[in-house]
């Protein structure tokens, strides 16, 4: 499908938001990757991107994730926030159209029973990080609760440990109504 069935989005501004005031950026990098990228920290090599270009339909949810590093000293209290998206002739996305969820990360401390290390069959094609011990995403905490009638905060803000990363999962939905056209 093309043309006005599709609109292509991209969110120009991700913000690192602390309690006190901005995170310092020399402090923690920042990179988006597409939706269906895993995240593996063990494995985890940066895209590089800074934004994120996808593609959804009217009414369609669509989603891409944001991945915070932090470098030598761990990362309080940080949320990320996102900027309403502006389209064709005024149109506008708002960013509460968007739900932010926090990555929780399983650790498996042995590697799959695929292993031909250990003598079992091989894997089938499995590329090493889906093998190997180590985080992977799993669930998706809301950021805030969406059950509760003041929608108290559940999984922000977050740390981020000295070395580590944490990734952020943004499903954004595209209102039936929304204008065709670029938004940024």
């Amino acid at each position: 499908m093309t043309g006005s069935w599709f609109r292509r989005v991209k969110y120009l501004l991700l913000m690192l938001v602390a309690a006190a005031g901005w995170v310092c950026v020399a402090r923690a990098e920042v990179h988006v990757e597409a939706g269906t990228t895993k995240v593996v920290k063990e494995f985890y090599q940066p895209s590089g991107k800074a934004q994120v270009q996808i593609a959804a339909a009217r009414n369609e949810w669509e989603g891409f994730q944001v991945v915070v590093a932090a470098g030598g000293e761990q990362l309080s209290q940080v949320t990320v926030e996102l900027s309403d998206l502006a389209g064709p002739g005024g149109a506008v996305i708002p960013s509460s159209r968007a739900e932010l969820f926090l990555e929780y990360y399983v650790e498996t401390e042995l590697p799959s029973p695929c292993e031909p290390l250990l003598g079992l069959p091989d894997c089938g094609g499995y590329t090493q990080y889906r093998r190997d011990p180590g985080r992977y995403p799993d669930a998706l905490v809301p950021f805030f609760d969406p059950y509760s009638d003041g929608h108290e905060p559940v999984a922000t803000p977050f740390e981020v440990p000295a070395g580590d990363l944490q990734t952020v999962f943004v499903d954004l939905h595209v209102p039936a109504d929304a204008a065709a056209g670029d938004y940024s």
